[in-house]
């Protein structure tokens, strides 16, 4: 069996144009409105009744078409396999995947879900082959590997780390987290939320990295997405998994069909990514990730604004609500606190919280009254989220930049110690952050 209208496939191996293609990418995947000459042509092809309204739209059909003749063929050739995804590389003018990946990827799922980024906006026809076409992928489908690509205002580790199902990885200078998740468990966690899509792997991740002793490590979790059934890489053992998926990242991105979440795609970064030394945080950060249970949702939502907090840090004007989203990390923490000192976590009381601080730390004391002066009567949440009290009792909003840090710095603590039992162990902290003596 033969591709329709193929050349040869070294030839679309080196880049040489495709005739039967001849699509540029940009006219294909942005759906530009095309000529009338261009939409008769599509039209004497696919005949007059038909739905295709543009060469764009003719070419992904013709290529899901001939995806579908080969993946489902009986006698199925390696060689046709490889040949249908160059073919389909060529037409989305992405560099295919690198000669280590080529195996890996000329497989029938891999070419079932590859087929997804021939999608043009608004083809109905299209739309319901590639339905078709991805049927069975989907129906077989309970667990996923997410890959995240991550911002370029945030601050990450030099080296790749990794903590059994989540995973930080490095692909050509740019940060990604790789996560491995259950559907399942993943929706009925988020209660089919569609204003929050981090998955919980990904959360326990972006915790671990947080809440290193030195806070300047800043995970930024961009909405740049592609989720792979993991039926599409049940061909592959577990470690080459995850090097695959990020060659599919690099293919979407290529392509521009890693989502955006709620930004109708993913929005350009100008800059260079920064990275810094970690290896003397990893002791915490590998505790931290290994003991951070992710079925337990007050530790997530804490963790949650604990990493939105740096991330709107980062961002121009969003100062203010980088702290207001702290103070609600540091709630959470406290809450946290007096769960695991037999307390109720309900709201924070007071008494219970002063005394699982002095149980816990020399300076005990001393947190207690920071933290009521931040969360109490007339403290920093309150001026800054409930600005009518504000007024009655005369409260004005006013924060400087050393409450967002030393605030940062009392979350991270309180969280690594909930959490793992452990406290700060780089040679900087000073002793109001030592654990207590027993």
């Amino acid at each position: 069996m033969t591709l329709l209208a193929e050349p040869h496939a070294s030839k679309v191996r080196r880049g040489i144009e495709n005739p039967a293609i001849g699509v540029e990418k940009s006219d294909r995947l942005a759906g530009l409105k095309p000529s009338l000459a261009e939409t008769r042509e599509a039209q004497k092809e696919w005949g007059e009744g038909s739905e295709v309204r543009n060469p764009a739209e003719a070419t992904s059909l013709r290529l899901v078409s001939q995806v579908e003749a080969v993946v489902n063929s009986t006698r199925q050739n390696k060689a046709e396999l490889e040949d249908a995804l160059f073919v389909m590389c060529d037409a989305l003018q992405v560099a295919p995947p690198g000669g280590q990946f080529v195996d890996d990827f000329a497989h029938p799922e891999m070419l079932r879900f590859l087929s997804e980024f021939l999608f043009v906006p608004y083809s109905k026809e299209l739309r319901e082959r590639l339905s078709e076409l991805q049927r069975g992928l989907r129906e077989r489908d309970t667990n996923f590997i997410r890959v995240r690509g991550l911002g370029k205002s945030g601050i990450y580790p030099g080296r790749a780390l990794s903590y059994r199902s989540a995973h930080y990885v490095i692909e050509n200078q740019e940060p990604f987290f790789l996560t491995e998740n259950s559907a399942i468990q993943e929706r009925e966690q988020s209660g089919w939320s569609e204003l929050s899509d981090w998955t919980r792997h990904e959360t326990r991740l972006a915790a671990a990295l947080s809440c290193a002793p030195y806070g300047g490590f800043r995970p930024h979790l961009t909405g740049r997405v592609i989720d792979i059934p993991i039926t599409v890489l049940d061909h592959l053992d577990r470690p080459k998994r995850l090097r695959v998926a990020t060659e599919f990242a690099r293919l979407a991105k290529g392509a521009n069909v890693m989502r955006g979440f709620h930004t109708g795609g993913p929005k350009p970064e100008v800059g260079d990514f920064e990275f810094g030394d970690f290896r003397q945080y990893e002791a915490e950060a590998r505790a931290i990730a290994s003991r951070f249970r992710i079925s337990d949702p007050l530790l997530l939502r804490t963790s949650t604004h604990l990493i939105k907090s740096g991330m709107l840090w980062a961002s121009d004007g969003l100062a203010e609500d980088a702290y207001a989203a702290l103070l609600m990390a540091l709630e959470g923490s406290v809450l946290m606190l007096q769960r695991s000192s037999g307390g109720k976590s309900d709201r924070v009381k007071p008494s219970l919280a002063r005394s699982a601080l002095k149980d816990r730390f020399e300076a005990g004391e001393y947190f207690a009254d920071e933290i009521e002066s931040m969360l109490g009567w007339g403290g920093h949440r309150a001026q800054l989220v409930h600005p009518q009290v504000s007024v009655n009792w005369g409260w004005k909003p006013s924060a400087m930049a050393e409450d967002f840090y030393e605030t940062h710095r009392l979350v991270r603590l309180l969280l690594l110690n909930v959490v793992t039992g452990l406290g700060f162990s780089d040679e900087r902290a000073d002793h109001y952050y030592r654990l207590s003596r027993e």
